[in-house]
This record gives structure tokens, C-alpha cells and sequence, in this order.
């Protein structure tokens, strides 16, 4: 599968479903989001998800990034190099997470990478231009010097600090 550049496809039953989604939300629902079947019935079409249980998932995995980003961004602190690609990796897993904050929300999800960053970013009062620098820097768009890399992964840290806070307040 890998070397055609697919993804390894999912057997799940739907007695495994149904005792994980909430241990699983935000999986199960990007799986929802994004799935393809192959062959079956489609269980995750219908598939209800605890908000209560995919808001505290959120939670959970909004604080942890927060604590990777700070502990990576000290990693690669001064090393432009390190940094850009550190940044870099962290697009995907703030997607998708931030896809899921933006159904928390009952918000359509966009289909592109920026209006992805751009509505969570206007939902949870975020500055929308980290995350535009973000993606300009990843499509090679721009060039940033060590300066301004390590001002862009302080200005993420904040982002992300204020994600935490806000989502640490929302209601079940």
C-alpha cells in the first residue's frame, strides 16, 4: 500500500466502533470525515460522537502539542534549519486536530489547508497570520531568516497557549 502512496486500510467492526469512540473521538471522526470504503456496510457514516467526549479529546490533545511545541521549539531553538522543519511538521497535526475544534464548533470544515487555519483561527480567536506563515513557509512560498523562524515558533507557542485556555473553558 505504501509504495503506491496509499494509506493501509482500516478492518474495523462495529462493536469496535462503538466501545471507542470515546477513547477515540477525534480519530473516529477525522475517519469520518475522510474515509473511503472499500467494501461493506459504512459504519462511520452514521456514527454519533459525544460532544462532551470529543471536547475533552480536544483538550487533551491541545495540551499535549502545547507541550511538544515548547519542548521541540527548545530543541531546535537557534537552529534555522531544525526549526523550519520542525515547524513544518507540526502542520499536519494542528489540521487535523483543528479540522475536529471546528466541528466541536458546528462549523462546515473547509477543504483547504488555509481556510482549515483561517476559521479555527476566526472561531477561537486566534492570529490567523501565524498559521498563513506557517503554510507559505511549508509551500516554499516565502523565506524567513533565523530571526524571524524563531519569532514565528514563540508566536505559535502563544497561539497555542491560547487555544488551550479557551477550549480548557468551553462547556460539555
Amino acid at each position: 500500500w505504501s509504495k503506491k502512496g496509499l494509506a493501509t486500510p482500516l478492518f474495523l467492526t462495529n462493536a469496535y466502533i462503538n466501545s471507542s469512540l470515546d477513547s477515540f473521538p477525534i480519530e473516529f471522526l477525522n475517519l469520518k470525515i475522510a474515509h473511503e470504503l472499500v467494501y461493506g456496510r459504512d459504519f462511520l457514516k452514521d456514527m454519533e460522537i459525544s460532544k462532551a467526549s470529543l471536547r475533552l479529546k480536544c483538550e487533551e490533545q491541545v495540551k499535549s502539542k502545547l507541550l511538544h511545541l515548547r519542548e521541540g521549539v527548545l530543541i531546535a531553538w537557534n537552529k534555522k534549519l531544525q526549526m523550519e522543519t520542525f515547524l513544518y511538521l507540526t502542520i499536519p497535526t494542528f489540521l487535523s486536530l483543528f479540522r475536529v475544534l471546528i466541528l466541536l464548533n458546528n462549523s462546515p470544515v473547509p477543504q483547504d489547508n488555509a481556510s482549515v487555519f483561517k476559521t479555527a483561527a476566526d472561531i477561537y480567536q486566534l492570529d490567523a497570520e501565524v498559521f498563513e506563515t506557517m503554510i507559505a513557509l511549508r509551500e516554499k512560498k516565502i523565506k524567513l531568516k533565523k530571526t524571524a523562524l524563531m519569532a514565528l515558533a514563540k508566536s505559535l507557542i502563544k497561539q497555542i497557549k491560547n487555544l488551550s485556555d479557551t477550549i480548557d473553558q468551553l462547556s460539555n
